[in-house]
């Protein structure tokens, strides 16, 4: 807390993320009181498993939004969902691009149609389908511009920037 109290003496509005993975009570505290925001890495399991066409037992469900959290689909710590839906999908799935475009087209809706912040790990507006392993962790990773001449791939982007169109429109 005294990090966040720093800050906003310099930056009133600045705002303070922390990658403090404590327990739920610890978190709401630090947010409550600094006002930090922490990861909300709970609804990761519903977007990879809803790309990846695993949707019983509840499976999909992404509905675990907190006050207070950095809502996320990827992040430099997780296997990409494209990745995810070509490995481990079913056979239905793993090899059709079509229908994982419109999955991962339905899971960023829904991600970014839900209050509080947001972020997308690069090129997951184009289903970037490299593991999060090739070349080491964080080793680097091929750029795939071609991406955007794939019409299941561009049709993500398209999609995301109408939601993202949409949303921003309507601050309510």
């Amino acid at each position: 807390s005294d990090y966040a109290r720093a800050i906003r003496e310099v930056e009133e509005d600045a705002y303070v993320i922390f990658e403090h993975f404590c327990d739920q009570k610890e978190e709401n505290e630090l947010y409550s009181t600094v006002g930090a925001l922490c990861w909300n890495n709970n609804n990761l399991g519903g977007y990879q498993e809803s790309v990846m066409g695993y949707t019983g037992n509840n499976k999909s469900n992404f509905a675990s939004y907190k006050s207070g959290r950095i809502n996320n689909i990827e992040t430099h710590d997780e296997e990409r969902i494209a990745y995810k839906a070509i490995t481990y999908g079913p056979a239905w799935l793993k090899n059709d691009w079509s229908i994982i475009s419109k999955r991962i087209q339905a899971v960023y809706a829904f991600h970014f149609l839900t209050p509080y912040p947001k972020m997308m790990w690069q090129f997951g507006e184009l289903g970037y389908d490299i593991s999060i392993e090739q070349n080491g962790r964080t080793g680097r990773k091929p750029v795939k511009w071609e991406y955007y001449d794939d019409a299941d791939r561009k049709a993500i982007y398209d999609a995301i920037s109408k939601v993202l169109k949409f949303r921003n429109s309507r601050p309510d």
